[in-house]
């Protein structure tokens, strides 16, 4: 899923046929959470804290 966000908004990015302000900031901001959904998928989902009392 992640990187069916990112190709796309690579593209746009580097491709330099969008010169529009609005469609480079909204490729970065899919590409960005396409990758964070990635790493998400790869990693796993991180604790929301840790204990460190051992109990």
């Amino acid at each position: 899923m992640g990187l069916a966000l990112v190709l796309p908004s690579a593209w746009v990015e580097f491709s330099g046929r969008y010169g529009a302000w609005w469609q480079d900031g909204l490729a970065l901001v899919i590409g960005a959470t396409g990758l964070a959904i990635f790493w998400t998928g790869v990693t796993g989902p991180s604790p929301d804290w840790v204990d460190h009392d051992g109990t």
